[in-house]
């Protein structure tokens, strides 16, 4: 912001705006408790063995891998311009997986060698 533009809205003396609170003569701030609800995961099931999982702890979501597969125009899998979606437990991918006649890549995601 240019010197001239601070002055004029009053930042610089603070004549149009007060620091503690946020206002300033054209908008008025107050504080507001609330409460809120939130989803929270209890449970993942498997697309492909069936396998439930309830999510106990922050560890418990990476045993299990969501997939999304879009399919372009004249796809047969899924379908023309459709998107499917499912969600695989770790055994089942590996499972599929150990089937590739080739193998798929796999990359280190925590940024070290």
């Amino acid at each position: 912001m240019s010197k001239s533009f601070v002055t004029r809205i009053g930042l610089e003396t603070g004549k149009n705006f007060d620091f503690r609170t946020g206002n300033n003569k054209m908008h008025e701030y107050k504080k507001v408790k609330r409460e809120i609800t939130e989803l929270e995961l209890v449970a993942i099931t498997c697309n492909s063995c069936g396998t439930r999982h309830v999510i106990t702890d922050f560890f418990d979501k990476n045993k299990f891998h969501d997939f999304s597969v879009e399919g372009g125009y004249g796809s047969t899998c899924p379908g023309d311009m459709k998107t499917m979606s499912f969600t695989l437990c770790c055994d089942c991918l590996n499972d599929i997986t150990s089937k590739f006649k080739v193998s798929a890549t796999s990359t280190n995601t925590d940024g070290f060698d």
